[in-house]
């Protein structure tokens, strides 16, 4: 489907009527019990198809992301693994990965971020994505290091005396939306569009974590993260728009998306 991307201005003032913003954060105490539950076999100095793991960088998508080195070139990755207890489940994450890897790059979109290699073993599914720019420290092994997120350069912007431009907002928005809309040509749904997932490779956004992805009329297990998530009312629209609606929103505003449609945050 093509996206309507001007509609997704309007879903701003559709929410006066929804729950209380504790709801959310039920949903957002679940996800992190959830989470906390996954047994991952990863280790510090594993090697997985030629990638030395080198240290753990985070949890997201009901998955852990580790910074890892191949061994044939020395240089830098980002390593993402999926544990399951169903290995059906799992094989139906691979073969979505194998369809997106193949789309991005037929597509050659410079904002969908590529994955290099996936593989499915007894640790789960994996999969070797280039490593996405950086502060804190200039070597990645340092535990200072971190990725650039934009959820991290709206979290920084705050402690700014001014906010974003209208341009700078443009020019985050824009490849991302496009981005989005080449996945939807490919027949696939990103399901976690937040902040958190636009990744910056040489100061340009990239749509990142596909690790929900699916195709279009297809049901998954996995959910994406409150908040960014299509709520139960949301009927008949493209779920990645509401997720790029609420991630634009908190892009404007500072504020997060329960804040959206009240009255008081807008």
């Amino acid at each position: 489907m093509k996206w309507a991307y001007p509609s997704i201005f309007s879903m701003f003032f559709r929410f006066e009527d929804e729950s209380p913003c504790t709801a959310l954060e039920n949903q957002r105490v679940s996800m992190a019990q959830t989470i906390s539950h996954l047994r991952m076999n990863a280790q510090i100095d594993q090697i997985l198809d030629g990638y030395r793991l080198i240290r753990f960088l985070g949890r997201g998508g009901f998955g852990e992301v580790w910074l890892c080195r191949s061994e044939a070139m020395g240089d830098y990755r980002a390593l993402k693994i999926i544990p399951s207890t169903s290995a059906s489940h799992l094989q139906k994450e691979y073969d979505a990965l194998l369809h997106y890897r193949k789309a991005a790059s037929s597509l050659r979109s410079p904002h969908l971020l590529l994955v290099e290699h996936v593989n499915l073993t007894d640790v789960g599914l994996f999969y070797v994505m280039p490593l996405a720019d950086g502060s804190g420290a200039d070597d990645p092994a340092d535990l200072a290091w971190v990725p650039t997120t934009l959820g991290r350069i709206i979290h920084e912007k705050k402690d700014s005396a001014s906010w974003f431009a209208s341009e700078e907002i443009i020019a985050i928005m824009a490849p991302v939306l496009g981005a989005l809309q080449t996945l939807s040509d490919a027949g696939l749904i990103h399901r976690d569009v937040k902040p958190d997932n636009i990744l910056f490779f040489d100061g340009k956004p990239c749509l990142g974590d596909i690790s929900l992805l699916g195709r279009d009329a297809e049901m998954i297990t996995h959910r994406g993260t409150p908040g960014y998530t299509t709520p139960s009312w949301y009927i008949g629209g493209h779920p990645d728009m509401y997720g790029a609606a609420a991630t634009l929103y908190h892009l404007l505003t500072g504020n997060l998306p329960d804040k959206m449609g009240r009255s008081s945050f807008l």
